[in-house]
């Protein structure tokens, strides 16, 4: 009997696209950002048909994240001259497990088809301390 109510409640969640962690598989409530078990970043269940099974890169880079460098409001950590120098920096700040966004600078409006001009980073506040002492520490290797 317990079995059949697991089961109901994960085809529910499936349907209703429920946070499913990508390591362990625990279904969670919408509000939640990790597992409670693991602390892997939740990701959205695939409906049926819908590219289950394969492996994608964000899965990738989510188990990458530390959960703790994700915690807060998000806040300017450096600005990029051009995008490809953005997608450099945001891929050392992921390397070292922590997420980062990067966004046009609102400052000099291009237009979107244009890879020119400055893009900021962002990371949430849990991680700029640990964010900054990466680039620094990306700096001297170079």
């Amino acid at each position: 009997m317990r079995w059949r109510r697991q089961a109901a409640s994960r085809r529910h969640a499936e349907r209703a696209g429920a946070l499913r962690c990508p390591l362990c598989g625990t279904t969670h409530a919408e509000p939640e950002r990790f597992c409670q078990h693991c602390g892997v970043p939740l990701g959205r269940v695939a409906q049926r048909g819908q590219g289950a099974g394969r492996p994608s890169a964000l899965r990738e880079q989510a188990r990458k994240i530390n959960p703790r460098y994700a915690e807060g409001p998000l806040v300017r950590l450096t600005r990029a001259s051009n995008e490809p120098e953005g997608e450099m920096v945001r891929q050392l700040l992921l390397d070292a497990g922590i997420p980062a966004l990067l966004r046009r600078a609102a400052d000099r409006p291009i237009p979107e088809l244009l890879a020119g001009g400055p893009f900021d980073v962002f990371v949430a506040a849990g991680g700029l301390q640990a964010a900054r002492e990466a680039l620094l520490e990306g700096g001297k290797e170079a």
